[in-house]
């Protein structure tokens, strides 16, 4: 809840990252049996991610001469996907799905209410009340008049658990569901006034519409719906061609439309001689001769601002195509799935598609994206009776 401090290298950014992926390792091997690999619809795709993960920090120290810390640390938030194994034991039974979606709108809306508590704080009188290590950009520090943003935190689970409970409201047709409609209605308030991020923001409406279509595609009015649906998508696609952004980002290099077109190429061309295994994840230490290598001459390159292109540069080629595979493969499952929890998983599939553009789901952010994905897209192909 970043209300009590923490060591250093697990506070901010690392809660969202390195104090999960304990979670995690605790969990796995806490659970009695849970050790014994569940053999699901992605478990050999899980697998074979450690493995192009593990080649390529091996790779880093053999060829760029990293510390074995530093390419170590990277490779920790991999293990939120022990999850996986943990959570499709569970979640395929009803009553435990059921508790852990409420449990979920219950422990996200707090943390909601806490950082929109903490921006009204910080805007009106710079007062931090929260934990955040260093998760307010210093440019907004030298610059008031940007505002509040916090990165991170409101990606990952929160990204899928958005379109679970936009799913339970458009089953039921917004009746007797006051409770997700409020704590929606959090949700997508805290992304606008707290993350901020323009595309994130469009790829949850895109993947919300896709939810509402199929779900309304035998409707009389279903004509009209996707009518409103492409105007909506069309306009939001104008405002940020307009550059009307939330986060006022002109002001901004790091992310910007100019760092990223400059990293593409820029990427492409280091690929040229590390075309298998990348780059490395490492982040090396800023004002060195590697952090200019991987950041470009100006330092303002990032894997994480393009997508797909990112990862490749990160993983090599192993990883652009195991992200390929698993896209098809899901698409697969999604169109083969029965009843009517496919329309969450059409959402999903289609928001995940839409993001990697520029947000891919293997920068450490997305990592719980990436697993609740697969975990609801198989749910809702293998165990389509399930009720959410």
């Amino acid at each position: 809840m970043f209300l009590l401090p923490l060591p250093a290298i697990m506070a901010g950014d690392g809660t969202n990252k390195l104090l999960l992926s304990v979670y995690s390792i605790i969990l796995f091997f806490l659970f009695p049996g849970s050790h014994k690999l569940y053999h699901g619809k992605y478990t050999y795709c899980l697998i074979s991610l450690f493995l192009i993960v593990f080649l390529s920090s091996v790779n880093a120290y053999i060829t760029f001469g990293y510390r074995v810390t530093q390419v170590l640390w990277p490779i920790i938030p991999f293990c939120l996907f022990l999850l996986y194994f943990v959570l499709m034991k569970f979640l395929k039974i009803e009553r435990y799905l059921r508790f852990f979606l409420k449990a979920g709108e219950f422990f996200w809306s707090m943390l909601c209410i806490l950082f929109l508590i903490q921006r009204v704080l910080y805007l009106r009188s710079h007062t931090i009340i929260l934990q955040l290590n260093g998760m307010l950009p210093e440019y907004y520090l030298w610059h008031p008049e940007l505002g509040f943003r916090i990165y991170s935190v409101f990606e990952g689970f929160l990204r899928v658990f958005i379109l679970c409970l936009g799913f339970i409201c458009i089953k039921n047709n917004f009746k007797h569901c006051k409770s997700e409609i409020i704590s929606e209605m959090l949700f997508i308030a805290t992304v606008v006034l707290v993350d901020r991020s323009r595309y994130y923001l469009f790829v949850l409406i895109v993947g919300l519409i896709a939810v509402f279509l199929w779900s309304s595609r035998k409707s009389k009015h279903c004509k009209k719906y996707i009518i409103a649906a492409l105007a909506i998508v069309i306009g939001l696609i104008i405002l940020n061609y307009l550059r009307i952004s939330m986060s006022q980002s002109i002001t901004e290099n790091t992310g910007s439309s100019f760092a990223r077109f400059g990293a593409i190429p820029y990427y492409l061309n280091l690929l040229k001689s590390n075309f298998l295994f990348g780059l490395s994840m490492v982040s090396p230490d800023k004002g060195s001769r590697m952090y200019y290598f991987v950041h470009g001459p100006s330092g303002i390159f990032h894997y994480d601002d393009i997508g797909l292109v990112g990862s490749f540069a990160k993983l090599g080629i192993f990883a652009l195509v195991w992200y390929i595979y698993i896209l098809i493969k899901s698409i697969y499952m999604v169109v083969k799935t029965r009843g009517k929890n496919k329309a969450l998983s059409v959402g999903l599939i289609i928001m995940m598609l839409v993001s990697s553009i520029t947000q891919s789901y293997l920068d450490p952010q997305r990592l719980m994206s990436l697993l609740f994905t697969f975990i609801f897209i198989e749910l809702n192909y293998s165990y389509p009776q399930l009720e959410y």
